[in-house]
Formats: C-alpha cells, structure tokens, sequence
C-alpha cells in the first residue's frame, strides 16, 4: 500500500481540527444527466449569492473531463483525468477555456505516481512559470515527506519535510520549513469507535485542541479551541438518502458581546 500524500501526512489530526468548518451559506446539488455528472454549488459568503457549477464524463479515449464555471460564466474552465496511461500514474491537467484567460494563466498540470513505498505528486503551472514537487516513503510506522518548489530560472524555495509516525492508535506528526524555520506538529488519537481527539501546535506558539463523536451512522458532531479562545462546532446529519446538512458555528468566549465577533454557517447536500 502506497503512502500518503506529502499534503495528507498528518491529516486524521487536520480533518478534526480544520476541515467542515465553513462559516457560509451553501446549497450543493448533485445529479446525473445522460450520465454526465453534475454538480451545482450556491454560496453567500456575506457579499452576495454566488453560484458554481461542474460538469463531468467519462471519455474512454481520453479519461475524466469535468467542465467547470461560474454563475456569469466569466472564467470557464476545463480538466482532464487520466489514470490508464500507466498503472500507478494519474495525470491530471487543467486550463482556461478563454482564450484570453489561457493566455494570462496558461496550463497546469498534476502528475501523480504511486508505489508500495513511494508517493510522487507534482504541479506545474506555465503561467507562474514553476512547479511545486513532492514526495512521500514509507518506512515501517513511519512516513517521511520532502517538498520543494522550482522557477523556471533555477531559483528553489518553499522546501520542507514531514514526518507521520503511528504508535497503536496514536498517530504523530510534525512539518519542518526550512525557509522559514518554523516547526508545526499534531497528535491524534482514537479513544474508542465513535470517540478521537486532536491536538495541534507551532513555533510560533498556535495550540488546537479539537475532538470528534460519532453519535451513529447517520450523525457526528465535532469542535475545537484554539488559544485565542474561539469555540467552534461542527454537526452534521443525514436527515434522509438524498439530503445531508452541515451546521457550523465559531464563538469567541474573549468577546462575547462583538456584534461581529461570532460567526455561523448552514450547508444543504442533496443528491438527485
């Protein structure tokens, strides 16, 4: 079994302390049409209703091709999948369907391989003109993680590393930047089946902790504290097949009277 991603060492402590956590207003739709996937996203994230959609087939020629755009359609885009070129490989690639947009940002494109020991992603962007490589290996309990970033006139930055150790149920976990000199780490545990806990920290003195219940099949609650004080909550409940909501809320015990200091978030998931 291939390791983890380099972005996905330390990720059972990252989803509790980091992920759903969303403090908008968003209806997600999913359907299929003549077996064209679609997804259509509605959001207020304060500044008016915004809306997204994605359109995805499969071409047996060519792979996975999703079409993306905005409600104005100002900035279409297009992706291509492809994970039969070879086995281990996927190649992703992505560009502007304008031609002015393509011009400005140009093409990105994501190879990924993966072996037992080995997990290689990459991303290249013309436009900017760099490509961000990384790369992950299994070592017994351990994974071991390095990731850097090259311009197209030689200039290297952005390098670091990343270790995940597992001891039993307790998964340990900490990255390195060497450019900056900074060190984050996590600690996560499983307590039993429906309870685990997570604690996050840095040099620079961030502290998280965070904890998530499994209530049953269909509903799980979770919520953090970080050392600014700030409470947040996340539930969400599979109300029938077809329908999942998401509420999210973040409470600032330091300024429980600021008319801004708290903030809240309801998304709807529904499949058709």
């Amino acid at each position: 079994m291939a390791p983890p991603k380099y972005k996905d060492l330390g990720k059972k402590a990252n989803d509790i302390l980091n992920e759903d956590f969303k403090f908008e207003q968003t209806f997600e739709l999913k359907s299929q049409v003549n077996g064209v996937e679609v997804k259509s996203i509605f959001s207020d994230k304060g500044k008016g209703m915004t809306g997204n959609m994605e359109c995805k087939k499969g071409v047996s020629s060519v792979g996975d091709v999703t079409i993306k755009t905005d409600h104005a359609f100002e900035n279409p885009s297009l992706m291509i999948e492809n994970t039969s070129m070879m086995k281990g490989l996927k190649l992703k690639a992505e560009m502007p369907c304008l031609p002015d947009k393509l011009k400005k940002n140009g093409v990105v494109i994501s190879p990924e391989f993966k072996h037992d020991s080995v997990m290689f992603t990459a991303k290249a962007e013309s436009g900017k003109q760099c490509v961000v490589i990384d790369a992950s290996f299994a070592a017994g309990p351990a994974n071991v993680g390095l990731q850097t970033k090259a311009t197209a006139n030689g200039k290297v930055s952005g390098t670091s590393a990343a270790l995940e150790y597992t001891a039993g149920s307790m998964i340990l976990a900490g990255k390195y930047e060497l450019d900056k000199g900074a060190f984050a780490g996590s600690m996560h545990t499983s307590v039993n089946d429906q309870t685990d806990v997570a604690v996050a920290f840095s040099s620079g003195g961030d502290l998280t902790l965070g904890a998530n219940y499994k209530i049953d099949g269909d509903s799980n609650v979770k919520g953090k504290v970080d050392k600014k004080g700030v409470i947040s909550l996340f539930y969400i409940q599979k109300v029938r097949k077809d329908l999942t909501l998401k509420v999210s809320a973040a409470i600032d015990s330091g300024n429980l009277s600021g008319s801004n200091a708290h903030k809240w978030g309801l998304q709807a998931v529904m499949s058709m």
